[in-house]
């Protein structure tokens, strides 16, 4: 019953998992309420996500018994109007973003906003002013048409250096990468916090007093790296995450969407990586059938089985479901591209992109280059490669529409890049396991192969 009340599912929908009466899951609901003395079901699902905290404590609380953070103002590297605009921005979504977060309670923006940032000699003075023990900060500088965000997390009692990130982007691209970049840092520095919050139990590694649910984000903000060494950590994180909870359908999920992308980018094991995502499409329908991420999960299992027409009717299951399953939506699209009906993947592109306006750079890539569109292609693939630089899928499509273009300089430059960052990748596996016999993916095909030839000594 928690693990269900955890997900946010309503009375009915856990009637119909638990195939009991609403009447009767409101009876149990109402009985655990009593029983741990909360007037609410968060308060609930947080004294159970909280086990091994003092059972008589609020999840209220527990929370703020915790130290604090408090993030600090960005700090904009020049006295630019616009520099400084972003940076307070920055500050506002950050906050807020670490703030919907339960783990640690986090200083209100109002209580930072104005203050100076400290030096590194000050973190102590500004965290006893601001009762907080972490520190979250960055520093913001726009330098010939590019955006560079330098973040950290301080613990402000022992001036350890928590975590740090580096973030480069575009000017241009400020608008499309800006929500991206503050999740990924929130999560990142999220992650890292809660490491160093959790106490060795049992005497095990202090990582092992992480919970299951923060597994699962762990392995979120290690995925959206998109290259190898975020895609294992990734993995460890969600296979860590379902050990801890089996009935987390977020681990579930996160575990598929890697073992997808093991397949994709010819990462590790083929035929392992296949009965991952099986397996996973399995547990996630099984545990959530009201959900769309079983249903999503079977849609990439059938598509890298050469069957969009199930993979169709699996993603359109999967938004009746969930009509605002963005990334069902965009997958939908390529499916429908690859299957040779242009209009209707235009459709669900645009669905997806009003879902996620910031989110389908990659995507939106392989639609254009699908329907031949490759300036429009090459340029959204870049845009990819700006958020994940190591992104192999987005390289190759780049390198592929700057060859149709006649850009072949361009191409051969893109193409070696690939080879140097991923020598293993083989243009021929990624043609088989995704259609030799699709228009886009030929076309594909004839200019890796054409840009493996010239990229040969000799």
């Amino acid at each position: 019953m928690f693990a269900l009340l955890g997900k946010g599912l309503t009375n009915l929908e856990i009637a119909q998992v638990l195939e009991i009466s609403p009447a009767t899951v409101r009876t149990y609901v109402t009985a655990i309420l009593k029983a741990l003395n909360v007037s609410n079901r968060t308060e609930a699902v947080g004294l159970h996500l909280d086990r091994g905290e003092p059972t008589s404590c609020t999840a209220l609380t527990a929370v703020l018994a915790r130290p604090a953070i408090a993030v600090l103002p960005v700090t904009p590297l020049s006295s630019d109007p616009r520099v400084e605009a972003v940076a307070r921005g920055l500050t506002c979504d950050l906050s807020c973003l670490l703030a919907r977060y339960r783990t640690f309670p986090v200083i209100a923006y109002d209580s930072v906003r104005g203050l100076a940032t400290p030096t590194p000699d000050g973190f102590a003075a500004v965290g006893e002013e601001l009762r907080a023990r972490y520190l979250v900060g960055a520093t913001l500088r726009l330098r010939a048409a590019t955006w560079r965000l330098v973040a950290f997390a301080d613990d402000a009692i022992t001036h350890e250096r928590l975590w740090n990130e580096r973030y480069d982007f575009a000017d241009s691209e400020l608008f499309d990468v800006q929500d991206e970049v503050v999740e990924r840092l929130a999560a990142s520095a999220y992650a890292a916090l809660t490491a160093k919050l959790a106490p060795a139990r049992d005497g095990a590694p202090v990582a092992d007093g992480l919970s299951a649910w923060t597994k699962a984000h762990a392995g979120l903000a290690a995925w959206a790296a998109r290259d190898v060494a975020g895609w294992r950590e990734a993995t460890r994180h969600f296979t860590d995450a379902v050990a801890r909870d089996p009935a987390l359908v977020l681990a579930h999920f996160g575990l598929g969407l890697t073992s997808y992308a093991g397949i994709l980018n010819q990462w590790g094991d083929d035929g392992a990586a296949r009965a991952s995502l099986a397996a996973c499409a399995d547990r996630c329908a099984s545990l959530a059938p009201h959900a769309g991420e079983g249903p999503f999960l079977w849609a990439r299992l059938a598509m890298i089985q050469k069957d969009l027409g199930t993979a169709q009717r699996h993603l359109e299951d999967a938004i009746e479901l969930n009509p605002s399953f963005a990334m069902a939506h965009a997958v939908l699209a390529q499916v429908l591209q690859l299957d040779e009906q242009a209009d209707p993947a235009m459709e669900a592109m645009k669905n997806a992109v009003r879902l996620g306006p910031r989110s389908f750079v990659a995507g939106l890539a392989t639609m254009h280059f699908a329907r031949e569109e490759y300036e429009s292609a090459l340029n959204e693939s870049c845009r990819a490669l700006a958020i994940a630089p190591t992104y192999a899928y987005a390289r190759m499509v780049a390198a592929a529409a700057a060859w149709w273009i006649g850009d072949r300089g361009r191409a051969a430059t893109l193409y070696a890049e690939l080879k140097r960052t991923r020598p293993d990748f083989v243009p021929a596996v990624f043609v088989a396991t995704f259609g030799p016999r699709v228009a886009s993916v030929q076309r594909v095909q004839q200019a890796l192969e054409a840009l493996d030839l010239s990229h040969r000594p000799g």
